[in-house]
């Protein structure tokens, strides 16, 4: 069995070697192209956003929280 970048070839036979073989190729083509450079000063500024977010919603979460205690106990 041969392969190549893209391709496999190889043979198929029947059960008692040699009697009926077939050659086959497989072709693969990938229809996703390859991951392009990263540019870190994006994603760095996307993963900033994400992470102030989270600790504003944290830090809302938690002073509705202790203004609703607040009610709750007044």
């Amino acid at each position: 069995m041969a392969i190549q970048p893209g391709v496999i070839t190889g043979q198929i036979c029947d059960v008692p070697p040699g009697k009926n073989c077939q050659a086959i190729t497989l072709s693969i083509e990938s229809p996703y192209q390859p991951v392009s450079e990263i540019d870190y000063a994006k994603a760095g500024l996307l993963w900033g956003l994400a992470f102030t977010s989270v600790i504003f919603l944290y830090l809302f979460s938690k002073g509705i929280g202790l203004i609703l205690n607040m009610v709750k106990n007044a």
